[in-house]
């Protein structure tokens, strides 16, 4: 079990003080109190840091030798912007086992993590310099610190792990950003992440990273995308029009995104939010082309049964569809020709532009 220093008040205390005036404060402390601060004090002396930057300890058995040991961690800052973090690990009396120095990295916590082939280990979490983490999954054996795995940067303000599964092996839970063709047009900043979760294997003694869409489906559980053909194309254009004209308005911006989601790209629905949607006092939103005469940014009635012009990319990534259509224009009839654009994602087909040509 991972204890803080049961006494608050007093690591906040040693914190501030410093080592010179310490010695009345322990006077009357725990010697579990006592191991703590001589692991701090020998910690800050062996890397010449203001122990006012060292971590609280952590009291945890990483060498699952049924006794705890004592973890600590402190960041240093020098030439510049150079981050350099550190590590130490103590016995419970205080004595060193292990310290070292980490360029390039700020130790931003450290978290216990254990699976079912090494028991207990140590997660030591790192800020990435973007807002997010990376963990590494660290081993105490025969007195040094042996990283076994790196998840990379996750966006997240910090580590999440934890036994969802209730298999005996904790994982570790984060984002990354959803770099698609889809989302070409968009920054990190909007927000459109993938869920991973990095699993023990127990059979590989390694952990697995698993990816979760938007929709919560595992990547590698997905309906293969086959290629696309006119025919498909012209009927995909039909039900995206239809979906967009038969949706109940006015609605919540989510619902209106996530009923339009499994037909139209990021990228389309992006410029939608922007420029094409109606907002009421209750924060509601109502699309221009079903509450106004702007039908900027309404997909025009493609018509699988007329004869279309159709192609394929290269890369068969993306396709597009050329058709003329007539409109009835306050009784008035014309014909233009439009361009739509497909776009393959690992979810299907999905419109993501079209134009007049």
């Amino acid at each position: 079990m991972i204890r803080k220093i049961t006494a608050a008040l007093l690591v906040t205390s040693i914190l501030v003080l410093g080592i010179s005036s310490l010695s009345s404060v322990y006077s009357a402390g725990s010697a579990q109190i006592q191991s703590a601060y001589t692991a701090q004090a020998s910690f800050a002396k062996e890397f010449q840091l203001d122990i006012k930057t060292v971590s609280s300890p952590m009291f945890y058995d990483i060498n699952n030798d049924k006794s705890e040991e004592i973890v600590i961690t402190a960041t240093s800052k020098v030439q510049g912007d150079w981050i350099i973090g550190y590590i130490g690990i103590y016995t419970k009396d205080g004595k060193k086992i292990t310290s070292k120095s980490v360029e390039g990295q700020n130790v931003v916590g450290l978290k216990k993590i254990k699976n079912k082939t090494y028991k207990n280990a140590l997660a030591i979490v790192y800020g990435t310099g973007n807002g997010g983490v990376s963990v590494d999954v660290t081993l105490l054996q025969s007195g040094k610190l042996n990283k076994i795995y790196s998840t990379g940067s996750l966006v997240r303000e910090e580590a999440i792990i934890k036994d969802s599964d209730k298999d005996g092996s904790d994982e570790i839970y984060g984002l990354q950003y959803y770099d698609a063709l889809e989302t070409r047009s968009l920054s990190k900043a909007d927000g459109i992440y993938d869920k991973m979760v990095y699993k023990w294997d127990v059979s590989k003694k390694k952990y697995i990273k698993v990816i979760y869409g938007q929709d919560g489906i595992e990547d590698t559980k997905r309906k293969k995308v086959d290629s696309i053909t006119s025919k498909t194309a012209l009927n995909l254009l039909q039900n995206a029009r239809t979906r967009q004209v038969s949706m109940s308005v006015p609605t919540t911006l989510n619902n209106f995104n996530k009923k339009l989601e499994p037909l139209f790209t990021y990228n389309f629905l992006d410029r939608v939010n922007a420029e094409g949607l109606l907002s009421d006092s209750e924060g509601r939103v109502t699309p221009q082309y079903l509450g106004s005469d702007d039908y900027t940014w309404l997909l025009p009635a493609f018509n699988p049964n007329k004869k279309a012009t159709f192609k394929l990319s290269s890369d068969k990534q993306s396709a597009t569809v050329t058709q003329s259509i007539t409109e009835n224009v306050e009784g008035d009839l014309y014909t233009v020709t439009y361009s739509a654009t497909l776009v393959k994602t690992k979810y299907g087909w999905k419109v993501d532009r079209f134009k007049t040509m």
